[in-house]
């Protein structure tokens, strides 16, 4: 079982946790290593979300007998999605913790980043060359979906206009370990 606070922005706020099975948790925090999940960002209309929240709140715990907590739900509290940008307590906005919380978020991020996911707008020529345009470096390939997603609306990102590429690549690896030569098209 994980442990959910609940945080809202009633006048009441008992900052109560509940337990979710692992099931029950991933689809409340279906990002990779998720943390942190907004109400407002439910889906209306999913009925297996809904049963999952239902079971959660006939599982109550005492703050004093819950090992940790996985995870945190906020209610009518929209003003909390600046400072946790990526819906994880280890990528708050810096300026919202104190030294200490950030050197060691720093330290377990490093610890647990293996790999960035880049995206990249790439917009084929008629004479076989492309124009490549970094768009982005992700930490996660949920948060580069969501930036493809939204990125894709924007002028000049459409699909009629080139197509929008996520690359993973591994941290700290020489990408190209081999080197490299050039051959001039004697056309």
């Amino acid at each position: 079982m994980k442990n959910i606070q609940i945080i809202d922005d009633a006048a009441n706020c008992t900052f109560s946790i509940f337990q979710a099975t692992d099931e029950e948790f991933a689809l409340i925090f279906p990002g990779e290593d998720q943390e942190i999940q907004f109400s407002v960002d439910f889906p209306e209309d999913d009925e297996t979300l809904a049963a999952a929240l239902e079971n959660i709140w006939n599982r109550p715990i005492r703050k004093r007998d819950a090992l940790g907590i996985h995870g945190t739900i906020f209610y009518g509290l929209r003003r909390y999605k600046k400072t946790y940008p990526v819906l994880r307590e280890d990528g708050v906005t810096p300026l919202s913790i104190s030294p200490a919380q950030r050197e060691h978020f720093a330290v377990t991020r490093t610890a647990r980043q293996t790999c960035v996911h880049i995206l990249w707008h790439i917009r084929p020529f008629p004479n076989g060359n492309n124009d490549e345009k970094l768009l982005g470096v992700y930490s996660s390939e949920a948060t580069a979906k969501e930036a493809r997603t939204r990125l894709a609306k924007l002028p000049g990102f459409n699909s009629d206009n080139g197509r929008l590429e996520i690359a993973n690549l591994e941290i700290d690896r020489d990408q190209w370990p081999e080197g490299f030569i050039t051959v001039l098209d004697k056309a």
